[in-house]
């Protein structure tokens, strides 16, 4: 079975993939944003989320971006902040350490879609670098991690959410070629 699933990975499972998640909320964009860009504040609100360190006040990193590091039950992530438009969109990195098997970014970007209704949406762009990470994508899901973190944001605001695909395959795969250009 193992032998089956290292075939598969190194085959058939492309290492890059892009995965777009949304879901509406009954909220202004605002405030949404606030939640979103108070990094701290993530353990009170999101489930996986046990602790977060943020670089210090007024400290500018040697690469001038501002970063945080999520941890949760399963390990430690360093992300920076590579785009942020206020009230509209925040784009972050994954920073590649030791044990980081995987790079990619997240874009969350925020829509008004009335005056106390904004649409979250999450564009998740990742490389896979090890082929058991690419079966165990494949198994778990590219969406588990957005669809929580969007479920997680509406119960900040006690809200249930529905979470539907922001895009088709073929969007997906231009926006990839973009990328590699």
């Amino acid at each position: 079975m193992g032998a089956l699933a290292l075939i598969i990975g190194i085959f058939l499972i492309p290492k890059d993939h892009v995965c777009s998640r949304t879901a509406e909320y009954a909220q202004p964009r605002n405030k949404l944003w606030n939640a979103l860009v108070e990094f701290g504040a993530y353990p009170r609100w999101r489930s996986n989320v046990t602790k977060v360190e943020v670089n210090p006040p007024g400290h500018i990193p040697p690469d001038g971006f501002e970063w945080f590091r999520e941890f949760t039950p399963h390990g430690n992530i360093k992300f920076r902040v590579v785009e942020r438009w206020e009230d509209k969109l925040l784009k972050r990195e994954i920073v590649r350490e030791k044990g980081v098997y995987f790079s990619g970014s997240w874009t969350i970007e925020l829509e008004e879609t009335s005056k106390d209704s904004t649409r979250v949406t999450i564009t998740e762009k990742t490389c896979v670098h090890k082929t058991l990470y690419k079966v165990m994508g494949l198994i778990i899901g590219y969406n588990k991690t957005i669809d929580l973190f969007l479920s997680d944001l509406g119960a900040k605001f006690d809200q249930q959410v529905i979470i539907t695909d922001a895009m088709n395959k073929k969007e997906a795969e231009k926006i990839f070629k973009k990328i590699e250009e």
